[in-house]
């Protein structure tokens, strides 16, 4: 009865392997082996091999042949070398537990994590082998979880392959440590790109045969460079150009010319405590800076701030934004109530806001001076007030504006309506998230103000 019910298991053991065999040869049991017992046996031979053991992995045809050596120890434990490019297994791991056990197969499996797991996640490598021993002495691993067919051979180590291992180690080691290097300017670039502070304009300034400053970009997804900057005439010159990541920087696809000199690549190191990377060298004697900082480092437009205030124009206030021109404008907003609220300049020779109620006499007119700091940089003095009692809560934010360091002047091609001709933006210099946001209405004195700027000649205007 005994015998019939052991025919009857194998039976419907090779059943089953027969029906896997679609996916995966199997590799059947022998009935007439205890695979418990032949598990202890093969541990005690794979221990007894002083030497070690390798095995060549490559999970497809096409893909890199990895070598793995594995000394197994009596204890169930094994130190394991291997050449797979990551730098922590590219030297030896001890105390990998390992487990040889048997019920329908013989069966290896990698208990601790180590190389094989690694190979696991990065592709689907295998860490559980089914083991048969073969005619030669070499053993024959199985991956036992994989759909497609493969087996590779653990043979014993000679001193020829060590040695072959070994300058494997070394080589791959070079090209980890390279790739770590490309990989850390990589963040480098894309830190400076995504970084997020009170800094608003990203500048390149270079020094020595080259004395430039301008503006930069750099779209991490496609490797493009963009810099923008004013030749002698002060045209705007936009240079776009692909480059490849280095281990000490980017080259560039072709060379960017300043001024007359070309450059092919930069050489870069992040400055330490900051988001700013400083050019170690970007030719024969030239070095420089791409930085975050508080003033552009080119021109918006020539002589930005002598054209708006020269150039009439009646714009209402959008808003104000940032740490602290944000807080005191809303609560201006909740507390008073006003049909508009006007930028001007040079409307009838005056300057100044403007602030209209709902009822016809509430209004009052806030008259400003100008002071020209620097070619983009404007700075707002009271010039006295029409009815100062209708809207007294306006003060905190008039004093904001009329703040020692000015405004930085954009133009911008933004629009905040569907019927704007665009906006202007007024950014204080000491921090650069405050902005009052100016819209640019369709109205005739500020067609006349937005024609005459030449658009080919304004950076930041999108």
């Amino acid at each position: 009865m005994k015998t019939n019910y052991t025919f009857l298991l194998f039976s419907l053991l090779v059943m089953v392997y027969s029906c896997a065999k679609e996916t995966a040869e199997i590799i059947p049991p022998d009935p007439e082996i205890d695979t418990w017992v032949l598990a202890q046996e093969y541990n005690q031979n794979l221990s007894s091999v002083s030497e070690g053991w390798i095995v060549k992995y490559q999970q497809k045809e096409e893909s890199e042949v990895y070598t793995v050596y594995m000394k197994f120890n009596t204890d169930n434990t094994m130190s394991i070398l291997s050449d797979y490019p990551a730098m922590e297994y590219l030297k030896e791991q001890t105390h990998v537990n390992y487990s040889l056990t048997g019920f329908l197969n013989t069966e290896l499996t990698l208990d601790t994590y180590c190389v094989w797991h690694k190979m696991y996640d990065d592709f689907g490598g295998p860490y559980k082998f089914i083991i048969t021993r073969q005619a030669n002495g070499n053993y024959l691993l199985q991956p036992k979880d994989q759909t497609v067919p493969q087996n590779y051979e653990l043979v014993k180590a000679t001193p020829g392959a060590m040695a072959e291992l070994e300058a494997n180690i070394t080589k791959q080691k070079e090209i980890v440590k390279a790739k770590d290097k490309i990989r850390q300017i990589r963040n480098i670039l894309i830190h400076f790109t995504s970084t997020e502070d009170s800094c608003y304009f990203s500048n390149i300034l270079l020094t020595g045969e080259i004395p430039m400053q301008g503006a930069v970009s750099f779209d991490t997804d496609n490797n493009l460079l963009q810099v923008i900057y004013r030749d002698a005439t002060k045209q705007l010159i936009t240079l776009s150009e692909n480059y490849e990541i280095t281990e000490e920087g980017i080259t560039l696809e072709n060379p960017m010319s300043f001024l007359g000199k070309e450059v092919s690549e930069f050489k870069l190191k992040k400055k330490e405590g900051s988001h700013d990377i400083e050019i170690t060298a970007a030719g024969k004697g030239i070095s420089g800076q791409l930085l975050h900082a508080k003033s552009p480092g080119v021109v918006p437009y020539p002589d930005i701030a002598k054209h708006y205030t020269t150039t009439a124009s009646w714009c209402p206030l959008f808003t104000c934004k940032g740490e602290t021109l944000g807080p005191v404008y809303r609560q201006f907003n909740e507390s008073a109530t006003y049909g508009s609220f006007t930028i001007f300049v040079d409307y009838f020779g005056y300057n100044g806001w403007y602030i209209n109620g709902p009822a016809t006499n509430e209004y009052s007119w806030f008259y400003e001076t100008f002071s020209i700091l620097n070619e983009y940089t404007v700075r707002y003095t009271s010039g006295g007030v029409s009815r100062p009692d209708t809207y007294p809560d306006i003060s905190p934010l008039r004093d904001l504006l009329h703040q020692e360091d000015g405004y930085i002047v954009l133009y911008k091609k933004e629009k905040y309506n569907d019927s704007d001709l665009g906006s202007i933006i007024l950014i204080d210099p000491n921090n650069n998230s405050n902005q009052f946001i100016i819209r640019v209405t369709n109205r005739t004195d500020n067609k006349s103000f937005w024609d005459s700027i030449q658009w080919n000649n304004v950076a930041y205007a999108e």
